[in-house]
C-alpha cells in the first residue's frame, strides 16, 4: 500500500468558500484531492471536509452542498426571527 499524506495547506478554487487539499505519495506526485467547504454560523467560521475527488466528489457538487447550508441558515433565521 502507498504511504500516502495530506497536504495541509488549503487551496482556493474559483467558488467562495470552496477549497481543497492534496494528497500525494511517497514521490510527492498528487495522486487525489480532499474538498472542504467553509461558512459562517452562529458569528463563527465553521469548515466542513465533503470528500475525496477518487469517491466521486466534484468541485460543482460542493459549491452546491454550501449554497444549501447557506439557504438552510437563512430560512431558519426568518423563521425564528422576532420581527
Amino acid at each position: 500500500m502507498a504511504n500516502l499524506k495530506i497536504i495541509q495547506k488549503k487551496i482556493s478554487t474559483k467558488h467562495e468558500g470552496v477549497f481543497y487539499k492534496e494528497v500525494v505519495n511517497e514521490n510527492n506526485k498528487v495522486v487525489d484531492k480532499i474538498f472542504l467547504i467553509r461558512y459562517r454560523e452562529n458569528y463563527s467560521d465553521k469548515q466542513m471536509t465533503i470528500g475525496k475527488f477518487s469517491e466521486g466528489i466534484r468541485l460543482e457538487f460542493c459549491k452546491a452542498k454550501r449554497i444549501d447550508i447557506l439557504i438552510e441558515q437563512k430560512t431558519f433565521l426568518k423563521v425564528f426571527s422576532w420581527k
